[in-house]
């Protein structure tokens, strides 16, 4: 009968256990590289987390602390920050931690609400961003009645709508829009029934994307036509034949009550004092 070694023994043991362990989480004793890329992934994703609830913390603290930012426009970006920021605590740990395991651990119905919460908070701050552009076209469109057009009780009235739309979109996995067999309760994924796919990413992502680009294709159009106007606003006046006189168009803010005299007002174009030509 040959003797045991005891220290060989123990050191297979041991090696044993640390592969077993290693391989759960995806990387091997012998190869570091995966577990390199787990550290810098994790500290990558949590650098990521910081930044989204430190950043959108301070926004709506800056609205909060200062009145003066306290307008229309400033509402719609407190908005953005706040589905940002529920985003930020809510659904990015939880996400991080499923990249980095490879699987989800936290039970099926956390991964409902989970996934019902990362298209929440993903579609309205989408749908803001839509909002937010078009109170931009109305700003450079008709500067002097933004105020009237967009005022607290209609931003109100659209963010509440923003957070309906929202929560008619999420919702559908939670009431039974999905799927039926799910692939056991190590992953978990936004469901894919086909039905709900195209109804969340049109409503979450492509109607919203489609009108942003639309809108913002509008501003810069009429924000070239205006910067037409400015520079057809500077005129030079000759006095006699050495000096001159320049003159430019400026637009007063004025505030309107009851009546909007823009309409009575009639563009300015270039007008060559000197020979009395009309330049269009």
């Amino acid at each position: 009968m040959e003797p045991i070694n005891i220290s060989q023994s123990a050191d297979a043991t041991g090696t044993n256990s640390v592969m077993t362990v290693t391989s759960g989480l995806g990387f091997s004793s012998k190869d570091p590289l995966p577990l390199l890329q787990t550290i810098v992934v994790s500290l990558l994703l949590i650098c990521i987390i910081i930044c989204t609830i430190s950043g959108n913390t301070t926004v709506l603290l800056a609205v909060y602390c200062d009145r003066r930012l306290r307008s229309t426009t400033n509402y719609f970006i407190v908005n953005l920050a706040a589905a940002d920021l529920l985003l930020g605590i809510t659904v990015l740990p939880l996400s991080a931690s499923l990249e980095i395991l490879h699987y989800w651990p936290f039970g099926p119905l956390l991964c409902d609400i989970w996934a019902s919460f990362d298209v929440l908070w993903c579609t309205a701050s989408i749908m803001t961003l839509c909002v937010i552009s078009i109170d931009r076209y109305i700003g450079v469109t008709r500067p002097l009645q933004h105020s009237t057009i967009i005022t607290k009780k209609r931003a109100g009235f659209i963010i509440t709508l923003v957070w309906l739309l929202s929560i008619a979109i999420s919702v559908g996995p939670l009431i039974g829009w999905r799927e039926t067999n799910l692939n056991g309760l190590e992953e978990c994924t936004v469901t894919k029934q086909v039905g709900y796919v195209i109804f969340s990413v049109s409503g979450s992502f492509y109607i919203p994307l489609l009108i942003i680009i639309v809108v913002y294709v509008r501003i810069y159009l009429e924000a070239s036509r205006h910067s037409k106007f400015v520079d057809c606003g500077s005129k030079t006046i000759k006095n006699g034949e050495e000096n001159g006189v320049i003159l430019r168009i400026h637009t007063a803010r004025t505030s309107l009550q009851t009546t909007s005299y823009s309409r009575y007002i009639r563009p300015i174009n270039c007008l060559h004092i000197n020979k009395m030509n009309t330049c269009l």
